[in-house]
C-alpha cells in the first residue's frame, strides 16, 4: 500500500535553527534493527534519528543541499536550498525488501528535479538512503550534499566521551577537545580520505555514516562542530563532472549503529568493503612479491652528500650498513628507502634521469644490496611537476636550486592540471626541499609515457619498488582542460587514470626486475589492485593524517584491509624524544613494518666526518632496544599475524596511571590468521616495568577455561602454559609480548 502526499512550498521557506515541532501524524518512521529514522511526510525532512533507543538528531536536517549549480557561460554558481522547490511529493510504500520513503523535489530551477529515497531493508543493519538528480536545466551541477545530518555532541550523560572518527589516511579519531580546537574536519575521497565512512559515538555507542559506492566516485566527508549548539553536522559532498546537464545517482548511503569504538564502525564497513572489486585477493601475476611478506626493517638511505660536501656512506658500503642493522635488530631483511637519486635533486619531477651521480653508482648500491638479500625502494614524486626551487644548505643537508621555468613553459603548461578558472594549478613551496610546482594531468599522454620511463629506469637499475610519494592516498586536483582527453572537472577518470599508470608501472617494472613492486604514500582502498604496499602513518599521534590537538591516528585502514597490501611506517625520525618510542610501539601493534632513519640528523655536525657512519650504535640504547624488540617479534613468531593477518576488536587495555608511567606507555592489538589462531600483541615503550591484568576478550567472546597459550617475549618463544597460570601480565621496559591462542580456544 502506498500513500502520496503533495505539498506546495514557497521559494523562501528556510530550515529552522532548532528542532521543528512536527505533529506526530505527519511523521513517518523507518526502522531497521537498532536504527529508526523519522521523516516529515510533508517535506521529506529528517526529524528523528534514534539508534539503540537514544535520539541522536539535534535538529531537523535538510534532505539535501545543492552547493553549486553553475551557468556554463558566466561560470557563476548559485546554491539551492531544498526548500526552494515549488513542489514536493512524498511517496510512502514498500520496495522489494522493505519499507521505503521517496521524496521528489521539483521546480528548484527549470529542468531540475531531485529525488531522495530512504529504505529499511529486512536484512540491513541500518537505514539506507540515496539521491538522484534529473538535470535538464542547461546548467552544470557541480556539488550536491547528501545526507546532511545535524547530530547532538552530547547524546548521553557523559558529553566529554564524544568521539568523531574520520577516514583520513590510516584513520583518526577526534575527542571533544579535538572538536572544539578544530571544528571543521574535511577529507576528500580518493585522496586524504582512504575509505568511505565516518562515525560519531560516545561510551554508549552512536552511528556510522557509510557510503557504499562501488563506483568509488569523488566525494568529501565533512564533520562540522558548532560549539553554540553543541552539534556535529555529518555531511557527504558529492563532486560531479563539469558537464552541462550532467545528472547524478548516488550509491547507497547507510546509517548503521556503532559501538563505543571506531573498530565497531570499521567492522560493519569491512563486511561490505571486502566484497568489492578493489579488495579481491591478489594471485598469480598480481601476487605481492615474497620479499614484502618477510620480516622487514625499512632504513632511510640518503644517497647525496651532506651540506658540507662529505659523502657519508659510499655506494658500495650500504650493504654493510644493512648487515649491521640486521644483526642488531633481528630483521629478516632490510629495505632501503632511497632519497636523493634524482638528477636535479630531491623531488624534481619529472626530471629524474640520468641518475645522480651516475647510473653505475646507483646500480652498485642496488646490486650489492640485492646480493645481501636486501631491497631498495625509490621514493618518486608522484604527479608533481617541479617549476623552480631555491637552494637550501645546512651541515646535514644540501638541497640544490632548480630552475625549470623554460621546460615548464615549453612542455609542462600543456601537460599539467588546469583549474576551474582556466589557469594551471600550482602550489608550494611549503618546506626547504619543496619548490613551486604544478600537477601532471594523470590522463595526459605525457604522464603515461613518463611513468613508463620511470618503471623501466628504476627496475633495470635494480630498484625493487616504486613508492608513489607526494600524492597522498592517490590525490590529484580535478583538471578542467578540454584538451587532455578526459571529461572536465571531477570524475572517476582521475582515479582510473592513476590506477592505470600505477598498474602499468608495476607490470613494466617486472619485465626488468621480477620482484618489482609498487607502494603509495598514505593508503587508498580504490588503488589496492595496483599496490603491493603503502606508506602508513599509523604510528603518528596528533600529526597528519590526524588534525592536531585532541585528535589521534588509529589503524582503521589496516583493520579493514590489512591482508591486501603491506604497510610500512614513515617519519620515524629518532630525534631522541619520548614520542619516538611511543611512535614505534603504535606502528608495531598496527601491523606496520618498522622504520628507522638511523638517527641521521641527530648527530651530523656533532662529530667529525670520520665518525658519522649511520650504524646501530648511533641509536640511543632505549631506542635500539625498543626497535629490536619490535623487529624480532614481527620477523619471528608474530610474522603471520602482523604481515597479513586480520585485525580484531579486542577488549580495551585499562592501565591505571602510576608514578612515572602514563597509560599510553602500553599499546596492544589482536589479530587472527586464516587457520583460526589468534594472537595479542603488547608493547611497553616506557623505562619502567608495567604489570596489569587483561581479559583477552574479542568482541564480547572470552577464551575457554583451561585453554593453553603460547607466550613470546621480544621475538623469542618463552613457553606454553594454561591461560590461568599466566596471571598478571608483566612487560619489561622497552619490550614486546605476544600471547597466542590455538584455533578453537574461544567460546
Amino acid at each position: 500500500m502506498s500513500t502520496m502526499l503533495r505539498v506546495l512550498l514557497t521559494a523562501g521557506m528556510m530550515l529552522g535553527p532548532v528542532m521543528l515541532a512536527v505533529p506526530a501524524a505527519d511523521v513517518y518512521t523507518l526502522t531497521s534493527g537498532a536504527v529508526s529514522m523519522g521523516f516529515d511526510v510533508r517535506t521529506g525532512e529528517v526529524v528523528s534519528l534514534n539508534v539503540g533507543g537514544r535520539e541522536l538528531l539535534a535538529r531537523t536536517s535538510p534532505p539535501f543541499w545543492v552547493r553549486a549549480l553553475t551557468d556554463p557561460r558566466t561560470r557563476e554558481s548559485e546554491a539551492l536550498d531544498w526548500a526552494m522547490a515549488s513542489s514536493v511529493s512524498v511517496d510512502i510504500g514498500s520496495s522489494g525488501d522493505g519499507e521505503e520513503l521517496t521524496a521528489t523535489y521539483s521546480g528548484l530551477r527549470d529542468g531540475l528535479s531531485i529525488t531522495v529515497r530512504w529504505r529499511a531493508c529486512a536484512d540491513s543493519e541500518g537505514v539506507v538512503g540515496s539521491i538522484e538528480v534529473d538535470n535538464a536545466s542547461g546548467r552544470i551541477l557541480e556539488d550536491i550534499e547528501f545526507p546532511f545530518l545535524v547530530l547532538t555532541a552530547s547524546p548521553g550523560n557523559a558529553p566529554e566521551k564524544i568521539h568523531l572518527f574520520m577516514p583520513g589516511g590510516d584513520g583518526y579519531v577526534a575527542d571533544r577537545e579535538g572538536l572544539v580546537t578544530t571544528p571543521w574536519h574535511y577529507r576528500t575521497y580518493p585522496g586524504s580520505a582512504s575509505m568511505q565512512f565516518m562515525a560519531l559515538y560516545d561510551d554508549a555507542g552512536g552511528v556510522s555514516l557509510q557510503c557504499r559506492d562501488a563506483r568509488a566516485r569523488p566525494k568529501s566527508f565533512i564533520a562540522q562542530y558548532d560549539a553554540d549548539s553543541d552539534t556535529v553536522a555529518l555531511r557527504v559532498q558529492h563532486h560531479l563532472p563539469f558537464v552541462v546537464d550532467q545528472g547524478f545517482a548516488s550509491g547507497p548511503v547507510c546509517l548503521v549503529p556503532c559501538g563505543p569504538s571506531w573498530m565497531s564502525a570499521a567492522m560493519s564497513y569491512r563486511r561490505w568493503a571486502r566484497e568489492q572489486w578493489w579488495a579481491q585477493a591478489k594471485t598469480g601475476e598480481s601476487a605481492i612479491p615474497q620479499w614484502l611478506r618477510e620480516g622487514l626493517l625499512v632504513l632511510g638511505a640518503y644517497v647525496r652528500p651532506l651540506g658540507t660536501g662529505y659523502h657519508v656512506v659510499p655506494y658500495d658500503e650500504w650493504d654493510e650498513i644493512g648487515r649491521q642493522w640486521q644483526q642488531a635488530t633481528g630483521a629478516s631483511s632490510i629495505a632501503f628507502l632511497a632519497v636523493g637519486w634524482e638528477n636535479k635533486g630531491y623531488y624534481t619531477s619529472p626530471f629524474y634521469f640520468p641518475f645522480y651521480p651516475s647510473r653505475d653508482s646507483i646500480t652498485t648500491f642496488t646490486s650489492q644490496a640485492r646480493r645481501a638479500g636486501f631491497h631498495v625502494i625509490a621514493m618518486v614524486s608522484g604527479l608533481k611537476w617541479m617549476i623552480e626551487r631555491e637552494a637550501h644548505t645546512t651541515q646535514a643537508d644540501a638541497v640544490p636550486a632548480f630552475d625549470g621555468r623554460e621546460a615548464f613553459e615549453q612542455i609542462g603548461r600543456h601537460v599539467c592540471v588546469v583549474g576551474r578558472d582556466g589557469r594551471i594549478v600550482t602550489a608550494g613551496p611549503t618546506t626547504h626541499w619543496d619548490g613551486h610546482y604544478a600537477y601532471m594531468c594523470p590522463a595526459h599522454d605525457f604522464t603515461r609515457s613518463h611513468w613508463q620511463t620511470v618503471a623501466r629506469e628504476l627496475a633495470s637499475a635494480g630498484f625493487a619498488q616504486c613508492e608513489f610519494d607526494q600524492m597522498n592516498g592517490g590525490y590529484c586536483p580535478p583538471c578542467y582542460s578540454t584538451d587532455h582527453g578526459h571529461p572536465p572537472g571531477y570524475g572517476t577518470w582521475i582515479r582510473e587514470s592513476i590506477a592505470d599508470f600505477i598498474g602499468a608501472t608495476r607490470q613494466l617494472g617486472r619485465q626488468y626486475y621480477e620482484d618489482f613492486s609498487t607502494s603509495l604514500e598514505d593508503p587508498a582502498e580504490v588503488l589496492l589492485p595496483q599496490l603491493d604496499a603503502y606508506m602508513s602513518r599509523a604510528n603518528h599521534s596528533t600529526t597528519w593524517p590526524a588534525a592536531g590537538v585532541g585528535t589521534r591516528v588509529v589503524p582503521a585502514f589496516a583493520f579493514v584491509y590489512h591482508p591486501l597490501a603491506r604497510a610500512y611506517l614513515a617519519d620515524v625520525l629518532f630525534t631522541q624524544s619520548a614520542d619516538e618510542l611511543a611512535s614505534m610501539a603504535r606502528g608495531f601493534v598496527a601491523g606496520a613494518v618498522p622504520n628507522c632513519n638511523m638517527a641521521w640528523f641527530s648527530y651530523v655536525g656533532q662529530h667529525p666526518n670520520s665518525d658519522i657512519m649511520p650504524t646501530p650504535d648511533r641509536l640511543a640504547e632505549p631506542y635500539l632496544r625498543m626497535l629490536a624488540a619490535i623487529t624480532r617479534m614481527q620477523s619471528g613468531p608474530g610474522l603471520d599475524y602482523l604481515s597479513f593477518g586480520e585485525m580484531l576488536w579486542p577488549d580495551p587495555l585499562r592501565l591505571e596511571p602510576t608514578a612515572g608511567i602514563e597509560p599510553s606507555a602500553v599499546t596492544h592489538s589482536a589479530w587472527e590468521v586464516s587457520d583460526g589462531r589468534r594472537a595479542f600483541f603488547f608493547a611497553n615503550c616506557s623505562e619502567h616495568a608495567v604489570t596489569f591484568p587483561y581479559s583477552f576478550g574479542v568482541m564480547g567472546h572470552k577464551p575457554k577455561a583451561g585453554c593453553v597459550v603460547g607466550v613470546s617475549r621480544n621475538g623469542q618463544q618463552v613457553k606454553h602454559l594454561p591461560l590461568a597460570d599466566l596471571g598478571l601480565i608483566t612487560l619489561e621496559p622497552y619490550s614486546t609480548l605476544m600471547v597466542e591462542f590455538a584455533n578453537g580456544a574461544y567460546e
